[in-house]
């Protein structure tokens, strides 16, 4: 009966060990999942409205520097606070989102020429009013190649600004494509694990046999 029991327990070791093992990865794949699910997909798709936003405003920069209505300039200004709220509520939400100091760093930068643009907007469309505004010919020309001016920094800080974030979204797909890795990973050790834990079983449990034979 000892003999029975000591193979019983040795099998049933090795049975643990199986059942513990799959419980490690699987709670390790899962980690890796929700990290993609959780925190990389929803963090690419606020990188992604911090872009389009800031070029949309940008845009709405061109539009309202050649506008001549000043219904339409009002409309246009709209849409600048419009898109500098979902800027900086996507802006937010990553940085609920990411962790990383290196990603964080570069949307401080990348906030920080957000507030450059909003700044040389302001100047541009307060210049482009004063410009329909002037009484004298030399008034207007002075305002018109100020507002260019003013309009091409706007554009080199945009380009900057989008320069980042495209940058602080490939750091991010690399997470995302390292934590796919090291999931694909834990699946194999633990494929890897519970084959040579079964295979030990095997050997346990015949080699309790040929011990209870006797």
């Amino acid at each position: 009966s000892r003999r029975l029991a000591l193979s019983l327990l040795t099998i049933c070791l090795f049975v643990v060990i199986s059942g513990l093992v799959g419980i490690v990865y699987t709670n390790a794949i899962n980690n890796r999942l929700n990290l993609v699910a959780q925190t990389t997909a929803p963090a690419l798709k606020m990188m992604d409205d911090m872009i389009i936003s800031l070029l949309k405003n940008n845009n709405a920069m061109r539009i309202f520097a050649s506008e001549s209505s000043f219904n339409k300039l009002d409309e246009l200004r709209q849409r600048f606070d419009r898109f500098n709220t979902e800027f900086n509520e996507a802006e937010l939400s990553i940085r609920k989102l990411v962790k990383d100091h290196k990603v964080l760093e570069n949307i401080d930068t990348a906030a920080k020429r957000h507030r450059e643009f909003n700044n040389k907007a302001i100047e541009m469309m307060n210049t482009r009013i004063n410009e329909l505004n002037a009484r004298s010919p030399e008034e207007k020309s002075g305002m018109k190649q100020r507002k260019q001016d003013t309009l091409l920094e706007i554009e080199t800080i945009t380009e900057e600004a989008v320069a980042i974030l495209d940058e602080v979204t490939e750091n991010v797909k690399e997470s995302n494509i390292q934590a796919s890795s090291e999931s694909f990973k834990a699946v194999q050790n633990m494929r890897l694990i519970l084959v040579l834990t079964t295979l030990i079983s095997m050997v346990a449990a015949i080699a309790s046999g040929f011990f209870l034979s006797k």
